[in-house]
């Protein structure tokens, strides 16, 4: 039995990084939630060293991988595919990936798409907000009319 089909989160991967396929259609495919997929979804080794800490650069999504642009999870750095301190990584340096680096990573991505939404939520915080300066005017007026 293939190994892709046993395990979803392989199979995922597979298909997001090797295919054209957009992620709804992934999603789809393989019977998981847009949000499912995208939790499944492990950053692409890149077999270079990070500059700053030596761990392994990542791309972080397909965006990221097209556009060239890299992350350490270990140290949070982000570099240019194209940055000159670049070199490959140690022969048998792979195998340091661990789990809580590619968690802090899937953290940071979480914050920054969190970080993305910002201005509709400072929108709705304001409104939370003149809306509660407006009913402490209603009831301080009610409150000297007593």
């Amino acid at each position: 039995m293939d190994e892709s089909a046993a395990d979803p989160t392989a199979e995922a991967n597979r298909l997001y990084w090797t295919s054209d396929r957009g992620v709804n259609q992934i999603a789809d495919e393989l019977g998981m939630s847009k949000g499912m997929l995208y939790a499944a979804i492990r950053p692409l080794p890149a077999e270079l060293a990070c500059p700053e800490c030596g761990a392994e650069l990542v791309y972080a999504n397909r965006t990221a991988h097209e556009r060239g642009l890299l992350s350490c999870a270990s140290c949070g750095n982000e570099f240019d595919a194209d940055h000159s301190d670049l070199e490959p990584l140690a022969p048998g340096a792979t195998g340091d990936r661990d789990d809580a680096a590619s968690v802090r990573l899937d953290l940071r991505r979480a914050r920054a798409a969190q970080s993305d939404t910002s201005p509709n939520a400072a929108r709705t915080l304001l409104g939370a907000a003149a809306l509660c300066v407006g009913v402490g005017v209603v009831i301080g007026r009610w409150l000297e009319r007593r």
